[in-house]
């Protein structure tokens, strides 16, 4: 039942992002939370596996970074795509270690 439920939030997730511009609602530089939307998914999939936190964060980080990078110039970003890839890298042993902190000891291995 809970992989139907998490199945349920990507599928409206995806159906959202073809919907809303079909319609005319103009998503504009904040697509990129869908990942964001995918990260959370992870991670109700369960936060006692290294996995789901991981793959959690990378989405949460790298939609938030996505965000970041199209709206580099309000934000005062010179470069929007150097900052996403620096990000990018940045962020994949960040997200490993704070999957390393959340999950229980005994899952490390």
């Amino acid at each position: 039942m809970k992989a139907m439920g998490i199945f349920a939030i990507i599928m409206i997730a995806l159906g959202l992002l073809f919907l809303l511009p079909a319609i005319g609602v103009n998503l504009g530089h904040y697509w990129p939370g869908v990942f964001c939307l995918f990260g959370v998914v992870s991670l109700f999939r369960g936060l006692a596996e290294r996995v789901n936190v991981v793959l959690g964060m990378l989405f949460i980080g790298w939609g938030a970074a996505g965000i970041a990078a199209l709206e580099h110039e309000a934000l005062g970003i010179k470069h929007g795509f150097l900052f996403f890839i620096g990000i990018f890298l940045i962020w994949m042993p960040v997200a490993w270690f704070i999957a390393r902190v959340i999950t229980p000891k005994e899952k490390w291995e």
